[in-house]
């Protein structure tokens, strides 16, 4: 990701207009790279095909009134691509150099799909207010939860719901506190 946003931000520098299409071509040359098995230095290969996804996002942000326009169709859309993808059992995993001209069309989907979901959510008051709330304390959660190992003993029990629901109460209640 950082080596994806530093090539965006130097096309940015280079090309006033147009280098999210660039970017997009990297990420073309990204995927080239991995059809040929050539693997690059610093994964600078998986870097390209994430500057395709970043340079995406500046897109969608950019031209945002045309997918507010049209986000029911391109939801839908979205939505069979990645049922197709589940059942086909395929996914992306970039840091594994996993995958496909496909399985990046899934990605783009189900980014949309999520992004979509996440703007309903929290058209809902009180569940803006607790994602504001938890995202402005995302350190200290972060931090909170790599430790989580040396108090486990206060939410560890047999039913895995039950845990996580403790485990999710204690790393809160400790980061909020921290």
């Amino acid at each position: 990701l950082f080596f994806a946003k530093l090539i965006l931000r130097v096309f940015s520098l280079i090309f006033k207009n147009g280098y999210e299409l660039i970017g997009i071509l990297c990420g073309f040359i990204g995927l080239a790279l991995n059809v040929k098995h050539i693997w690059l230095p610093f994964n600078f290969d998986t870097a390209l095909v994430c500057t395709m996804f970043v340079a995406g996002g500046i897109l969608v942000r950019k031209y945002s009134a045309v997918f507010v326009k049209y986000q029911i169709p391109v939801f839908i859309l979205s939505a069979l691509i990645v049922y197709q993808a589940l059942l086909r059992g395929l996914h992306i995993e970039i840091a594994a150099h996993s995958y496909t001209p496909f399985t990046i069309i899934e990605g783009f989907a189900a980014s949309f799909i999520v992004c979509i979901a996440c703007k309903a959510i929290s058209s809902i008051n009180i569940i803006h207010k607790i994602f504001c709330l938890v995202g402005v304390n995302t350190m200290p959660i972060f931090l909170v939860h790599h430790l989580d190992y040396y108090y486990s003993f206060l939410f560890s029990n047999e039913n895995m719901y039950i845990e996580c629901i403790l485990r999710t109460f204690y790393v809160l209640l400790y980061a909020w506190a921290f």
